[in-house]
């Protein structure tokens, strides 16, 4: 799968942030798109590789999984102090969370009511209910796992919601499935539904499902294929959230390249163009996606040039940061979080700048992997699969825009 991520456990408590500023990957010192502002210092406890993180809808709480350490921690980021007050952990094993094993990515309901939590190694998906308040987590269900002739959760490695909060999907890339589950509007629990499957019932491009996505209007899902080196469509029907398969966009077809090994997926705020992170083929790439029909078309591919720019080896997972037309991408090898400037007409990508964990304040980003973007307070969190690490970096106000 690709990487594996996140944290152990202690309750209670601060960890204490240094404050840096930027090196750019050209070597200048200044403020560029993104300026490191804290990090968490060496040996911090509960960051055991660094896996999904995810902020909640009023961006009060950072949630981190770890793959490592088996657990969900819960932050509360204070920049202005430089700390990271950590509220909760809640570890794998202990209470009764034998589905909290090897977590992945992690995703909030829309209205902040639940948390949803991918985890690879128990094959499950864990749902904990959230407290809009405090932040603190309440363990709800896991389901899941692998029984005879059923492995549709086998390595499940990323889950979304639907814009109504009725349905949760998940990839799983063992599986190679996407698996639709019904969501009990007043307990947060998952209820199967149904599950598509490389192989079965004419399903083709699912080979190592890694990441999914709803369209923000609702009426596609997307998943990327890591082995099929595709991005494969289906229809969804709003009002049961049922999945009918429509297209592949695959390598080697219609022009697309750069998809060997996609692992994650970013529509735009527009919903007329899809963005792939691909950790083999060291690329992004781009396509116009058909908002009617779900159908995508490609545009172009960017890749690491003779001088290793753009720094996207082992390109892992992107965002946007709401209120720009930036393109944030993490990538895993080249221990960095690229930026670049997105053109909302056409679609196409122009680099920007980079951090990379080539320097002290920068070695947080070791093993970039998850990202959450916080647009009030202009900052985005990383966490360093390798370094085990949270790292915070702060817009350049020249770039919001």
């Amino acid at each position: 799968m690709g990487p594996r991520l996140l944290r152990t456990l202690l309750l209670g408590g601060c960890i204490a942030l240094a404050i840096y500023g930027l090196k750019c990957v050209d070597g200048r010192r200044a403020r560029q798109c993104l300026d490191v502002v804290a990090t968490t210092s060496a040996g911090s406890l509960g960051l055991q590789g660094v896996a999904g993180l995810a902020l909640s809808p009023d961006f009060q709480h950072l949630y981190v999984l770890a793959y490592r350490g088996d657990s969900l921690a819960v932050y509360c980021p204070d920049l202005g102090s430089g700390e990271f007050e950590l509220l909760e952990v809640h570890q794998g094993g202990e209470k009764g969370l034998q589905g909290l094993r090897g977590g992945d990515l992690i995703v909030p309901s829309p209205d902040g009511r639940f948390v949803y939590a991918a985890c690879a190694k128990s094959h499950m998906l864990v749902t904990f209910a959230r407290n809009p308040q405090s932040g603190l987590l309440t363990y709800v269900a896991a389901v899941g796992g692998l029984t005879a002739g059923d492995e549709v959760m086998q390595g499940a490695s990323c889950v979304a919601v639907s814009p109504n909060g009725r349905h949760v999907y998940v990839s799983a890339n063992l599986g190679n499935s996407v698996v639709v589950f019904q969501i009990d509007s007043n307990t947060g629990t998952p209820v199967f539904l149904e599950a598509h499957r490389e192989g079965e019932n004419g399903v083709a491009g699912l080979s190592g499902a890694y990441s999914v996505l709803v369209s923000a209007d609702g009426r596609h899902v997307y998943v990327s294929a890591y082995h099929d080196k595709a991005i494969t469509v289906f229809k969804r029907d709003s009002k049961s959230g049922r999945l009918s398969l429509i297209a592949s966009a695959r390598n080697g077809r219609a022009g697309v390249e750069g998809l060997d090994g996609v692992v994650g997926l970013h529509e735009c705020r527009e919903g007329t163009f899809l963005y792939a992170a691909s950790e083999k083929d060291n690329a992004v790439v781009v396509f116009a996606r058909d908002v009617e029909t779900g159908v995508l078309s490609y545009i172009e591919s960017h890749r690491p040039n003779k001088e290793g720019n753009p720094p996207l080896q082992g390109a892992a997972l992107l965002a946007g940061f709401p209120g720009t037309h930036l393109l944030l991408v993490t990538a895993l090898v080249g221990n960095s979080i690229t930026a670049f400037r997105r053109d909302p007409e056409s679609g196409t990508l122009s680099f920007l700048d980079a951090v990379i964990a080539d320097s002290k304040e920068a070695a947080g980003l070791r093993g970039a992997y998850g990202i959450a973007v916080d647009p009030v307070n202009s900052v985005v969190y990383v966490g360093g699969y390798e370094a085990n690490a949270l790292t915070a970096l702060r817009l350049n106000k020249a770039y919001a825009r």
